[in-house]
């Protein structure tokens, strides 16, 4: 089964609740790297282990015969045995209260199953939908907020789109914010995932993208890529940030005509913003989240 083909089935077999197909598509010793510092948070090894953790902390406080969890489903990059998605889901908390989440989620495939996941998402919903902590400083959705955008046209070929890629990256290292903007669509997007004050969908701001990677880029690196566009994990740069963000460069031809980010979004109110949780956000009990170490198998 191709790994996209795999994929296709892991989501519906989440909207429909069947999780014992969800979890045979993972192989026994499945490594997840699910990003932020929160309880869901940091690498996990062994499909058991994982889904009775998530089951736990993510699943048991929802209501989950309310609705289906699953609300969209893009794939952004099939590279593979490597495959990229946005994916929307989303339940009512038993006490109240939603919980609405996007994820950048990066699949490496082998053998017909799922050999290890790198997941993105917004930290802080999860803190504030699930756990039940409180920011001292309410946030409200953007006025355009992240969605699942539609595709775009895409690239003549996959060689176009890893130069659009590579350029971004070492241009983002540099804090080069002229020469980023020298890749881009004139009606390029900035679509940032969460609902802090840099959030949302709009026309590219280098100084917006420039205040979500405050602290600088000390690491990057192109974790697949296709003609339609490319997958960036990078890392913060500042010991003082630990910030790791996933980035999507889609194209339009031979520029870049969509830049979406994921990010820690609890790191971001913390040090960004100042905006601590009430009682403090949960801790991860698992080995850190350090996408430098993913997809080494």
């Amino acid at each position: 089964m191709a790994g996209r083909d795999v994929i296709d089935r892991y989501h519906r077999a989440i909207a429909i609740g069947d999780y014992e197909v969800v979890t045979a598509l993972h192989a026994p010793e499945v490594v997840v790297w699910m990003s932020g510092r929160s309880i869901v948070s940091g690498r996990f090894q062994g499909r058991e282990r994982l889904f009775a953790h998530m089951t736990h902390h993510v699943l048991g406080p929802l209501d989950v015969e309310a609705e289906e969890y699953v609300k969209g489903v893009r794939i952004l990059v099939d590279d593979g045995d490597y495959v990229a998605v946005i994916f929307h889901g989303g339940l009512p908390n038993r006490t109240g209260g939603r919980y609405d989440q996007y994820y950048l989620q990066i699949f490496r495939l082998g053998d017909g199953l799922i050999q290890e996941i790198v997941e993105l998402f917004d930290t802080a919903m999860y803190e504030e939908a699930v756990a039940g902590h409180r920011l001292e400083q309410p946030r409200e959705r953007p006025a355009s907020p992240f969605i699942i955008a539609a595709p775009l046209p895409g690239a003549a070929d996959r060689e176009t789109v890893l130069a659009l890629a590579e350029a971004f990256a070492a241009a983002a290292r540099r804090a080069d914010w002229h020469a980023i903007g020298g890749l881009l669509a004139a009606d390029c997007t900035l679509e940032v995932a969460g609902t802090t004050p840099y959030s949302g969908v709009g026309r590219f701001d280098p100084d917006r993208l420039r205040d979500c990677l405050e602290g600088g880029i000390g690491w990057s690196h192109i974790a697949c890529a296709d003609r339609k566009g490319a997958v960036l994990l990078m890392t913060g740069a500042d010991p003082a940030y630990p910030q790791n963000f996933g980035i999507v460069i889609e194209a339009n031809g031979n520029v870049i005509a969509r830049i979406s980010l994921f990010w820690d979004t609890a790191a971001a109110e913390m040090h960004l913003f100042g905006n601590r949780f009430c009682p403090d956000e949960t801790r991860s009990i698992m080995p850190p989240f350090d996408p430098r170490l993913a997809f080494r198998g």
